[in-house]
């Protein structure tokens, strides 16, 4: 009972696996600047298990003085959008393998503090064959430049 308890879990997280989103644009360390829009797109890979894709949630949390590529922490500062997650194709595969693509168009907070910030996004997705849901997330650093957080008075 147990083997087949472990060997359910291993394929479960496997599935899950091959469920998550990457961000593939824009690239770590790119420039976002605060009060205009950049666009970002979210990419998973082509699915052979039964799954459906839901919604996303993408933040932008200020990083102080370091940003940390593999943050997961659920802070996920100013959220720019929230809402669904519908991946079309996009052509010829990806050497990735990440063939399925949404875009986003998103505007940066004027008053966004300048420097690192974490780009994070949270995919919301049911997968296998009794509809279980599944949430993974993915961030990037970006730099943030021309936005202020000081106010004159």
């Amino acid at each position: 009972m147990m083997m087949q308890f472990v060997f359910a879990l291993l394929a479960f997280a496997g599935v899950a696996l091959a469920q998550g989103v990457q961000i593939t644009a824009p690239l770590p360390g790119a420039t976002v600047v605060a009060g205009s829009t950049f666009g970002i797109d979210i990419a998973r890979p082509n699915s052979l298990s039964s799954s459906q894709d839901v919604s996303v949630a993408i933040g932008l949390a200020t990083c102080g003085t370091s940003c940390d590529a593999n943050d997961t922490s659920d802070t996920f500062g100013t959220i720019l959008f929230a809402g669904p997650y519908n991946p079309t194709h996009h052509g010829l595969p990806s050497p990735e393998g990440l063939d399925y693509y949404s875009n986003y168009t998103l505007a940066v907070p004027g008053l966004f503090p300048p420097g690192e910030a974490s780009l994070k996004v949270a995919h919301f997705t049911l997968i296998g064959a009794g509809m279980n849901p599944y949430i993974d997330t993915h961030n990037i650093t970006v730099n943030v430049v021309g936005g202020s957080a000081k106010f004159k008075f």
